[in-house]
């Protein structure tokens, strides 16, 4: 007896069809649920999602902060929209953060799957595919490669980076509709339909992450390889037919990446200038990427959440000497490979166009390089492997394909092992921290944040070691000499803080943090008026600077100006509603003015958001007493 037919295939080719991208979610949340234990990190963490109350609910105040507001340097609306999702169901809970991250890369592993096989299926010549079970079954070891490597491990569990991890999400679900609208046998209706689904994809990418303004040329790639543009009955390539068809998402694409630009330069500190960062040290600093990436995907050996950018660049220095000769080679290969194996040719188009926007030719930031930007990037090896296993099949047979896959599985086996223990340096920031400086001593970012760790932890006098080591590295990390500052001050050494702090606004006058920070200091002096001046300056380098308004108001309130400082108190609940401290001082304030009503308000809600607020409990019950009387 025959066995059933399912859309022409035999039942076990149906089977696969499930197991496949069900084992492939299922080994990537595994080896990646250690990072269900790591909590948040300083390291944008505690400023992005602990000290952030924007994005903590969805009412029309926090859409038009995560879609309207520029304050940050990436454009990531749906981002937020995941975090106020994760923070609406279960709070501060890291293990609820972490645990969105690790489903949306088992997610993001499964539709790499799916993308591959759709891609297996156009590659192969009509009559000469490999079965379906060997092809689904090479594209689950190859989506494995890809979400199993440790190279995966930052974005994943470094909630900050979340945006990597979610552009290339909606960008392959793109690429997945453009496939499938590709398939053969697609009527013209369904193919302007999945079609429209691919531009949709790309626009929930772009809202996430600049990572999609490459899909363009992607896709634009894809149609070269493939072939899918006839033109005039032949089987050639037609450019000027793709490139219409991609006008939309170019549009979208150039739109973003100028809006990403714009908003990076407005970040003090964030794009570096030509005239300190100049062509040639950034094509250099490119050529080096493109090396790096491919160095640390073969042997993912001392991976860093850090890899600064070196004082100096040269393209004569062996590092990037070596790096622009392995890319010329790489690229020279590729093309001479172009007719036999015209594969490495497109995945290497791919690999440099997906790398594009990271490699410093619009350098933002202090980093050379960073794990998290081979998340896009990877994904073409990714299908190159899974090409070469089916091609084994269908050139080699059975047993070679069988020797290969058992080769892939030991390689999933170490990389599984890489990864379970890279998780485990994301714990909380002293164990994260501590890592980097093993690989580097002289990293002064990693000194400075294991400052911070340990002086979160109370550890002053360790935190102020490593604030000094940092400033010897680093002379202008402004930052690190604030922080010093704070410390200094927190023993009550005030005059050597202020040095500090003067020091720090000598490198960047506009540092709203550093003028407060002076101003407290100054007021616990005495110097009132330099105090006000310094929050005054801080409130003009960032206006919606809360603790800055609240401080600034308790001073005006001290010397009698009430309804100046209920102005500074409102200002604050409008920077941040959920600032308990200035309910409660503007309760005071009205009180004061016989305005019970909205005093109480004000303390009901400082106690609502801190139940453990005695100070406003006790202003609270004597304001109701007083109502009660005056009725």
């Amino acid at each position: 007896m025959k066995k059933k037919q399912r859309d022409g295939l035999p039942m076990r080719r149906s089977r696969a069809a499930i197991m496949a991208p069900l084992v492939v979610a299922a080994a990537t949340f595994v080896v990646f649920s250690g990072a269900l234990r790591d909590g948040f990190v300083n390291w944008d963490d505690d400023m992005n999602i602990l000290a952030n109350p924007h994005y903590r609910g969805l009412g029309l105040a926090n859409l038009r902060w995560m879609f309207v507001s520029p304050t940050v340097a990436t454009y990531e609306p749906l981002v937020w929209l995941s975090f106020a999702a994760t923070y609406l169901l279960s709070g501060e809970s890291s293990f609820a953060y972490h645990l969105s991250g690790v489903l949306m890369h088992a997610l993001t592993a499964a539709v790499l799957y799916g993308v591959t096989v759709c891609l297996l299926r156009a590659a192969e010549p009509a009559g000469k595919n490999a079965s379906e079970t060997v092809l689904r079954w090479s594209a689950a070891l190859a989506a494995l490669l890809f979400a199993l490597h440790p190279l995966r491990v930052e974005v994943v569990a470094w909630l900050s980076g979340r945006h990597h991890m979610q552009g290339s999400l909606f960008l392959l679900l793109s690429v997945w509709a453009y496939l499938k609208g590709r398939e053969r046998g697609c009527a013209p209706g369904a193919r302007r339909r999945w079609l429209a689904a691919a531009l949709f994809s790309c626009v929930l990418s772009l809202l996430s992450s600049p990572v999609g303004v490459t899909l363009p040329v992607v896709l634009l790639i894809l149609d070269a390889y493939l072939h899918r543009r006839p033109k005039e009955g032949s089987g050639a390539f037609d450019p000027r037919a793709s490139l219409r068809e991609k006008l939309p998402f170019i549009l979208l694409a150039a739109a973003a990446a100028l809006a990403t630009l714009r908003s990076r330069a407005a970040v003090p500190g964030g794009l570096l200038p030509l005239a300190r960062h100049g062509v040639g040290d950034r094509l250099s600093e490119a050529l080096f990427g493109l090396a790096f990436y491919a160095w640390k995907t073969l042997a993912p050996v001392r991976l860093s959440p850090f890899y600064p950018l070196p004082k100096t660049i040269s393209i004569l220095a062996q590092p990037f000497l070596l790096s622009a000769c392995f890319v010329v080679a790489a690229t020279a290969a590729a093309f001479a490979l172009r007719r036999r194996w015209p594969s490495v040719l497109a995945v290497w188009a791919y690999y440099m166009v997906a790398l594009s926007p990271v490699l410093g030719l619009a350098q933002y930031g202090t980093q050379i390089a960073a794990d998290r930007y081979t998340y896009l990037p990877s994904l073409g090896l990714a299908v190159l492997t899974a090409g070469a296993l089916t091609r084994l099949w269908t050139k080699r047979g059975a047993l070679a394909w069988s020797a290969a896959a058992a080769a892939a599985a030991a390689a999933l086996v170490a990389l599984s092992a890489l990864s379970w223990r890279q998780v485990k340096i994301w714990r909380d920031s002293e164990t994260l921290w501590s890592h980097v400086l093993s690989l580097d001593p002289h990293n002064a970012i990693a000194q400075y944040d294991l400052g911070l760790a340990l002086a979160g932890q109370g550890e002053t006098y360790a935190a102020i070691s490593h604030y000094n080591l940092a400033l010897q590295e680093q002379p202008d990390l402004v930052e690190a000499r604030n922080s010093l500052g704070v410390a200094l001050a927190g023993q009550g050494r005030l005059d050597e803080a202020i040095r500090q702090y003067e020091l720090a606004l000598r490198e960047r006058p506009d540092f709203s943090y550093v003028h407060y920070d002076l101003g407290l200091a100054l007021a616990a002096q005495g110097k009132t008026e330099d105090a006000i001046r310094q929050y005054e300056l801080a409130l003009k380098a960032q206006p919606d600077f809360a603790q800055a308004h609240n401080t600034l108001a308790l001073i005006l309130a001290g010397r009698g100006k009430t309804e100046e400082a209920i102005l500074q108190y409102n200002l604050a609940l409008q920077a941040q509603p959920d600032f308990a401290e200035a309910h409660n001082n503007l309760g005071a304030a009205l009180a004061g003015q016989g305005k019970l009503d909205e005093a109480i308000w004000h303390f009901q809600e400082a106690v609502r958001l801190n139940p453990g607020y005695a100070a406003a409990r006790g202003n609270l019950a004597t304001a109701l007493g007083q109502f009660g009387r005056n009725r």
